[in-house]
């Protein structure tokens, strides 16, 4: 083989050797244009998520500051109901039910079930606002079932109260 052969066949494998690279650059900057792609993909998505995050925190603000007042209306009611117990232990101990002393306490039973009433009002009103909120159903439905239990005592209670 002469010089000539080898230097056309070292060109010939050259210029294939540049055009394999060629191809190696296309399909390179074809992979830089997905991964970019993908990058701003994810970053949009990752926007979407930190919005949907914030858009959430005034609800579990609202849905706290409700159950607070919830709470404290539970513990007003609950105060009521042992004022009432208290009244009906004085009047035994005494063994002597007066007209008035009875007259009262008829009007604090009926003060106590009538703010349990609208306690119960406020507590399902409440709560259908926040059943509306698909994210705080299991939350709510615990704390629900918590209030029910109390409201059941509290009639039990009252119930025990009238009975006597």
């Amino acid at each position: 083989m002469s010089n000539d052969d080898q230097n056309s066949e070292i060109l010939v494998l050259l210029r294939n050797l540049s055009a394999d690279m060629q191809d190696v650059k296309l399909r390179l900057a074809t992979q830089e244009n997905h991964l970019v792609n993908f990058a701003t993909r994810l970053l949009s998505l990752e926007e979407k998520v930190d919005q949907k995050l914030y858009d959430t925190r005034p609800i579990w603000q609202n849905v706290l500051e409700q159950l607070k007042s919830v709470e404290a209306t539970l513990d007003f009611v609950k105060s009521d109901v042992a004022t009432l117990k208290n009244d009906v232990t004085t009047l035994k101990d005494n063994d002597t039910l007066k007209s008035n002393d009875l007259a009262t306490l008829k009007s604090n039973q009926e003060r106590v079930e009538k703010e349990l009433k609208l306690f119960h009002s406020e507590a399902i009103s409440r709560l259908d606002k926040l059943e509306d909120q698909k994210y705080f159903v299991d939350f709510i439905n615990l704390k629900v079932a918590r209030m029910q239990l109390e409201i059941n005592e509290l009639k039990g209670d009252v119930l025990a109260l009238q009975a006597k």
